[in-house]
């Protein structure tokens, strides 16, 4: 497994992201591309849901049943680079 992927964006600047306010600031960087990459994303039909990753871990879970060890791993690993790019869960 892969070390954890942290958010894109933190909460803070995903609320900027939603009230509209959010500012990224600085030079490109692995970080920067990260944080563009969610905010591209972000609301569009083409983007990423919560239901996405839900699936994503479904499927996981049905792979690591059927010892399917290569394909479960392939499919936390997207499910954890999907939710990285995603706003916080509101509770």
């Amino acid at each position: 497994m892969t070390d954890r992927i942290s958010p894109a964006l933190t909460p803070e600047e995903w609320a900027g992201v939603q009230t509209g306010t959010v500012g990224i600031v600085g030079t490109p960087n692995a970080q920067a591309n990260h944080q563009l990459a969610a905010l591209c994303l972000y609301g569009q039909p083409f983007g990423f849901t919560r239901e996405d990753v839900v699936m994503l871990r479904c499927v996981e879970v049905v792979c690591r049943r059927e010892s399917l060890v290569e394909p479960a791993s392939s499919m936390a690993s997207l499910a954890d680079r999907i939710a990285a790019l995603l706003p916080p869960e509101t509770p």
